[in-house]
């Protein structure tokens, strides 16, 4: 209990921070947990930082320049064999190590045309460099996990190396352009919201040390919302709301040598499809889209609090094998089930989950269909 209290204690630090920097937001780009500390989930790594506003630089509309950094000791586990290749899920175990991560970010933020519907621009460019440190580490308790950074072959290229020299120097060229005709008050949520983002990160960019990474990715999410009724009282506040909505998600990767951060920054099925392992199913080429019915509570007042029940249904396809290495293979995955949630300056969620999953099975516990867990956040 006191770990999620710090944790919500850090996000609301951030959110608060930015509401009274002039010209300044606070960037939070969030907190991530090591399991095995302390008898359980313990934040270990903080990523954040600051974007400064120059104001109307571009035809009347804001122009921004983002720093970001992040750094921390995480775990990782990979749900695939030493030489790369897919699990069986009923057989085979993952792979756990540690890193040692040290991340930087700058990016060129410019908006362009307003919108008929928010504060927000039509359309917002986004122009970055990420760099990144890493050092691959045995895992924190070898009593619960084996040894294998001097195992790992094809796959793990990031990861390379021999002794202790396990270390890895990232460097990436990141570029999204964001549409937004969507008006999204956390109780009421209609219109469309579309993102094409990609990520360049070659061989010369990426070898400096014993890892090494070769790939690219270009992704499209469409979200579209319909609120078809919502209960208000004289003075605006929510009684109650019904909201539709979807996210459909496509995303393509290329490169003979993927990273393992980028299996694990939300680029998987398993990650978009609730109920799966987050750096699961981790396929060339995937399609995913999440139907949910929110049911959204009165608004408590204050702090933009207000709790809401989720029903969902997840369907992800997978094909062109997978980032690891496999070349063969499709992957069919789905889920179905509801989430209680408590809603945090619009910005954050944070509930438990409960879902059936359906098609392909779990790595782990491959003979339950059922998940349940906490949220810590809302994808979309």
């Amino acid at each position: 209990m006191k770990k999620r209290i710090l944790l919500v204690l850090i996000i609301s630090i951030f959110l608060i921070g930015s509401l009274f920097a002039e010209g300044i937001e606070i960037v939070f780009g969030g907190v991530k947990m090591y399991p095995d500390f302390w008898k359980g989930p313990t934040p270990t790594y903080l990523e954040g930082g600051i974007a400064y506003n120059f104001g109307n630089v571009v035809n009347d509309k804001d122009t921004k320049l983002s720093g970001v950094i992040g750094g921390g000791y995480i775990q990782r586990e990979q749900y695939r064999d030493f030489d790369g290749k897919k699990y069986n899920p009923l057989d085979k175990k993952s792979v756990i190590y540690d890193f040692a991560t040290v991340l930087w970010r700058l990016s060129y933020i410019q908006e362009f045309l307003s919108s008929s519907y928010s504060d927000a621009p039509l359309l917002t460019t986004t122009v970055g460099y990420e760099g990144r440190w890493e050092k691959a580490l045995e895992p924190y308790d070898t009593t619960k996990h084996s040894k294998v950074l001097n195992l790992l072959g094809y796959g793990y290229a990031d990861a390379s190396g021999c002794g202790d020299s396990h270390m890895f120097l990232s460097n990436s060229i990141l570029a999204d352009l964001e549409l937004n005709m969507h008006r999204d008050t956390g109780t009421f949520q209609q219109g469309l919201w579309g993102k094409f983002s990609t990520v360049i990160s070659p061989n010369f960019l990426n070898n400096a040390l014993t890892g090494s990474a070769n790939f690219g990715s270009l992704r499209l999410d469409l979200v579209g919302s319909y609120t078809p009724y919502q209960l208000r009282s004289k003075k605006g506040l929510n009684y109650f709301s019904v909201t539709l909505i979807d996210r459909f998600s496509i995303q393509g990767i290329i490169g003979s040598r993927v990273p393992s951060y980028f299996i694990e920054n939300k680029s998987t099925m398993g990650y978009k499809v609730r109920g799966y392992e987050k750096t699961s199913y981790n396929s060339r080429l995937s399609f995913v889209n999440n139907l949910e019915i929110r049911l959204n509570a009165p608004d408590m007042g204050v702090l933009n609090l207000f709790p809401r029940l989720i029903f969902f249904n997840d369907l992800g396809y997978g094909l062109l094998g997978y980032t690891s290495g496999d070349k063969n293979g499709t992957s069919f995955i789905g889920s179905i089930g509801t989430a209680l949630t408590i809603s945090i300056f619009d910005k954050f969620d944070i509930g438990y989950q409960v879902a059936y999953t359906f098609g392909e099975r779990k790595y782990k516990k491959p003979n339950s269909r059922l998940y349940h867990g906490l949220v810590m956040g809302l994808d979309f």
